[in-house]
């Protein structure tokens, strides 16, 4: 996903652009049949492939995902089974969805997309809650 650098100069696009990379990293792709979802880029394993792999953030990686999942069977290299084996049972793990699309979730609610207000409860700041009407105006004494 690109990151928009200043959409219609919004008001609010400041506030949405400090926590746009915290939602992405919470946000999973559940595999569907012929995916297209980004092999190496997006969430789909419970982590994006390149940050375990350290891959140059300047080399351009478009593999898709249904191109290693062939005929119900996941087919990497070799290469890549010995070089990294515990990301290999990572993906071997990974159920694909038969005869449905790629769909993305937001990992705390594995049950669909949110609401917005539920990205909001979840990104505000979990401070105690102060009830300052009770702490400044209190009953004549």
């Amino acid at each position: 996903m690109n990151l928009v650098r200043d959409p219609f100069t919004s008001s609010i696009w400041p506030a949405v652009r400090s926590t746009y990379m915290n939602l992405l990293e919470e946000i999973i792709w559940i595999v569907g049949t012929d995916s297209d979802v980004k092999f190496w880029t997006d969430n789909w394993v419970g982590y994006p492939l390149n940050s375990k792999i350290n891959i140059p953030s300047g080399l351009q990686v478009e593999a898709k995902v249904g191109g290693f999942h062939l005929q119900k069977k996941w087919v990497l290299p070799e290469v890549f089974r010995r070089l990294f084996p515990g990301i290999v049972w990572d993906i071997e793990h990974v159920t694909v969805a038969e005869g449905c699309k790629d769909e993305i979730i937001w990992s705390p609610y594995s049950t669909g997309f949110p609401r917005t207000k539920d990205f909001y409860e979840h990104l505000r700041s979990k401070d105690t809650i102060i009830n300052w009407g009770t702490k400044i105006w209190r009953r004549g004494t």
